[in-house]
């Protein structure tokens, strides 16, 4: 299943495993510096801690950073479809606006005519 991938989606795949194990490594260190055994050991566990909270805080960020480039990504691997679309859609606009330019030529020369009809018989009549 790995072969579906592109070099660069296999990349981003791994580095997306990378940052979770390191998340949860995080985890898992900042569970087993929490528990105090005894006070000498406290300052260095508290040390510890203040480390492992700004690994986790720094693994978060780059965890929302690559979600932001994948959905950045997304965006720009579909712009070509978004384009075919947009021209289709052009292409029937294009098509709308000529049957109603026809449709409004047909009715300009209409309403020339029966205002020319109109005009003929209110000279022809008697109250002109």
């Amino acid at each position: 299943m790995e072969d579906l991938y592109t070099p660069g989606q296999k990349d981003f795949a791994q580095k997306l495993r990378d940052n979770i194990l390191k998340l949860s490594e995080c985890y898992k260190s900042i569970l087993l510096a929490a528990m105090v055994e005894n006070d000498t050991a406290s300052e260095r566990k508290g040390l510890q801690l203040s480390v492992q909270a700004h690994n986790l805080v720094a693994g978060s960020q780059t965890l929302l950073d690559m979600i932001t480039q994948l959905k950045l990504s997304l965006l720009t691997s579909n712009i070509e479809k978004l384009n075919e679309e947009v021209e289709k859609e052009k292409q029937n606009c294009l098509q709308a606006c000529a049957k109603v330019g026809g449709k409004l030529d047909n009715l300009i020369n209409q309403l020339d005519v029966a205002l020319d009809e109109l005009e003929q018989h209110y000279f022809q009549s008697e109250y002109h």
